[in-house]
């Protein structure tokens, strides 16, 4: 396997990225969604070897991905983490900003496992992911008007074809950007986007 650069929840790894280094952060379900994070992150290392991969799911060691996560960073004679964050909260919006315009966000949305689904206490299936949705695709739709502020915003969604929210995440982005928004079927293809975007100069 080629080598893996993860960064989980909630290790600040303060990242100095050179040319050609990207970074990808994974959006979506965690509860109830068969862990599509771990081929999200075997498939980028493959098409993109080197490249930085921030996970919101909270690997153990008795997960088969969590050797590779780097550690905290930690300022040279201290102990201290240089970067702290109060909550996952803060930790996946920092992450996120970070991956937008030095890699891609990438959101795949599958249906949920029906031999595994979320338990009941969890609450609605993907239902912190709707309003990260929202908040990127208004972000990205701003960055498109030549009058704006922003800088621009590397997105990439995906979504199951037969998950029960499809059409409403696809009419509301193609609302946000005024125009057809690309929403891919599958996970290697948003993959596939994903890194395109990334790489382009």
């Amino acid at each position: 396997m080629n080598k893996i650069r993860l960064i989980l929840p909630n290790n600040g790894v303060i990242l100095d990225l050179q040319k050609g280094e990207h970074l990808y952060f994974l959006g979506g379900p965690i509860r109830g969604a068969n862990d599509w994070q771990a081929k999200a992150i075997k498939m980028l290392s493959k098409k993109d070897p080197g490249c930085y991969i921030v996970c919101p799911c909270r690997y153990n060691d008795t997960h088969k991905l969590y050797r590779y996560h780097l550690p905290a960073t930690k300022a040279k004679n201290s102990t201290d983490n240089v970067l702290e964050f109060p909550n996952q909260t803060m930790w996946e919006r920092y992450y996120l900003a970070m991956a937008a315009h030095f890699g891609s966000i990438v959101f795949w949305i599958p249906c949920e496992d029906k031999n595994n689904p979320r338990k009941k206490e969890d609450g609605p299936y993907a239902r912190d992911t709707y309003g990260e949705l929202g908040r990127w695709s208004v972000r990205n739709a701003l960055q498109m008007n030549p009058q704006s502020e922003y800088m621009s915003v590397n997105l990439v969604v995906g979504v199951k074809k037969k998950f029960p929210g499809l059409s409403v995440i696809q009419k509301n982005f193609d609302a946000d950007h005024g125009k057809i928004f690309p929403i891919y079927p599958s996970l290697e293809e948003t993959i596939n986007q994903a890194i395109q975007l990334a790489t382009q100069e």
